[in-house]
């Protein structure tokens, strides 16, 4: 695996972690209200988030593949 696909997978781990300690502080009714992001609920950035991850996660394991190619 190269540096830059390691580098990759660790920040993709981090941002996990954030995401989830996040989520757990969200309280019971509290995917409703509103954010920062106008006309986004908590609901809807989590989604948002997550969905960047699982983007990330596919571009990491992308390059991944790409460097077993060259080998």
């Amino acid at each position: 695996m190269s540096e830059a696909t390691q580098t990759g997978w660790e920040v993709l781990d981090e941002a996990r972690t954030t995401l989830r300690q996040v989520v757990a502080g969200v309280p019971e009714g509290g995917w409703s209200r509103p954010t920062p992001c106008a006309d986004w609920s908590a609901a809807q950035v989590l989604h948002h988030a997550a969905l960047d991850q699982q983007i990330w996660g596919a571009v990491v394991e992308i390059g991944r593949a790409s460097c077993r190619e060259r080998v």
